[in-house]
């Protein structure tokens, strides 16, 4: 009986173990990831209730151009003589007996009780301070909408940036893993020459020695694949470590000039651009409080002496009012020339801007470049370095090289062989950065499907 519960026990461990190692190596593709961080990254999600605040915030300003309505209930119980006159009025109760005894009756009168019940309605006419108001929430609406767009490029480039680290980190690893291996053969190669008696035991031990470096570097590279692995699944909005598929990234770089004034039409800027204009309008804003507003009222009030809406004297008020602010004390002139301000720091703020970003553009494509140039010279130095190893192992294994000499060409290979990682890795992180700063990378990330773009629920999740 306990040799069963011990099985099944050990079973049901084994069956966690595959299901969390199954977890651990979850692939998915560069498209799959970016997906899966339109749909699960925080980012994403903050910048989407930042989107929905600036919606509310455009409904709140249209609410001004549209009728206000309210209802009031008053009850009062007064003395005071002109109140107990307009009340009975009012009520509609007012009749020859009030009369009697006047003027006394007038100055002295019973209290009375009022249920006054009022249903007023306002309307803008002419605001422009409203109307422009409206306008600018309508155009921060788009800009926070563009900078959102923003916000899931950078998202989508993050996992890119991600996505390339880890395949970079598989990369090395690889590399560490024929560093090993080399270094075992050196170390088997020295261990026959010592117990053949051609070799030198300093040799094995040299060769002993530079096999534990190779794994001291293999065990550090595993936990950067472990670490890149999780940084993945972070950018993508999870904790636990995602595994790249092996990635089939374009070499071919865009036209620089292509690229440059592309810049120009990514959302931060078109964002920016946006609340240029906005702040344009906040002059006309400040310059309208010179202007009147004018708009329409209306009123139905209900008199009761015995219950709250109660109808016994009804009335109604219409009518057209204008205000006009004449003399404030020159703060409406202040208020302008602050606006005015402002909107010249926008426009600076908009040109450099766009300069930073051409900047940025053309940095990260002359890197590119300089990093397409290097694919070509660490090749061909790999294949040097190949060789030359090679080479030097049948001289150390004729007794024609010391074992010092097969080891410097062997680290020497070892460093061509992370050089060649490092090249190709830096090659397309500058080519997507150039492409992120022209705002082109997130279509090439994020292809656009039959109902356009591809949005948050239509990712793929893990």
């Amino acid at each position: 009986m306990n040799r069963k519960i011990t099985s099944a026990m050990f079973f049901f461990a084994l069956c966690l173990f595959m299901t969390a190692q199954g977890r651990a190596e979850m692939v998915v593709t560069l498209q799959e990831a970016v997906a899966q961080a339109l749909n699960r990254s925080d980012s994403i999600i903050a910048g989407a209730k930042r989107l929905e605040s600036a919606s509310y915030q455009r409904r709140e300003a249209l609410g001004y151009l549209l009728p206000k309505v309210s209802l009031q209930e008053r009850y009062m119980k007064t003395d005071t003589p002109a109140y107990v006159f307009s009340t009975k009025i009012n009520q509609e109760a007012f009749t020859l007996t009030d009369l009697g005894g006047a003027p006394d009756s007038f100055n002295d009168p019973d209290s009375v009780d009022d249920f006054e019940t009022t249903l007023e309605v306002e309307q803008v006419l002419f605001s422009r301070r409203a109307f422009l108001g409206a306008e600018m929430a309508d155009r921060n609406e788009e800009a926070a909408s563009l900078q959102f767009l923003r916000e899931q490029h950078e998202a989508a480039f993050r996992v890119y940036e991600a996505y390339l680290m880890a395949v970079t980190a598989e990369a090395y690893l690889e590399t560490a893993e024929s560093a090993v291996k080399d270094a075992e053969e050196h170390l088997r190669l020295a261990t026959l020459a010592v117990d053949a008696g051609t070799g030198l035991e300093a040799d094995r031990l040299r060769a002993e020695a530079a096999l534990g470096e190779v794994r001291r570097m293999d065990l550090k590279v595993r936990n950067d694949v472990e670490l890149a692995r999780r940084g993945l699944g972070l950018a993508m909005g999870v904790e636990e470590p995602v595994r790249p598929a092996p990635p089939t990234l374009e070499r071919d770089k865009p036209d620089l000039a292509r690229l440059e004034a592309a810049v120009l039409r990514r959302p931060d800027i078109m964002a920016m651009t946006e609340q240029v204009s906005n702040a344009k309008r906040n002059v006309g804003l400040m310059e309208s409080e010179f202007l009147p507003d004018i708009g329409l009222f209306g009123a139905l009030q209900a008199n009761d002496p015995d219950a709250p809406f109660g109808t016994q004297g009804t009335s109604y008020r219409v009518g057209v009012g204008l205000k006009w602010n004449l003399f404030n004390g020159l703060s409406s002139s202040a208020k302008r020339s602050s606006a005015l301000a402002e909107y010249e720091v926008a426009s600076q703020m908009l040109e450099g801007m766009k300069k930073k970003g051409r900047f940025s553009v053309r940095e990260a494509y002359l890197r590119a470049a300089e990093a397409e140039s290097g694919l070509a010279i660490s090749a061909s130095a790999l294949h040097a370095s190949e060789e030359s190893a090679r080479l030097m192992r049948l001289r150390y294994e004729n007794g024609l090289a010391s074992m010092v000499s097969l080891l410097d060409t062997q680290a020497a290979l070892n460093r061509t062989r992370s050089e060649v990682v490092k090249t190709e890795m830096e090659f397309f992180r500058s080519l997507g950065r150039a492409k992120h700063e022209a705002g082109l990378l997130f279509d090439e990330l994020n292809p656009p499907s039959e109902g356009g773009p591809l949005k948050p629920e239509n990712g793929r999740g893990l």
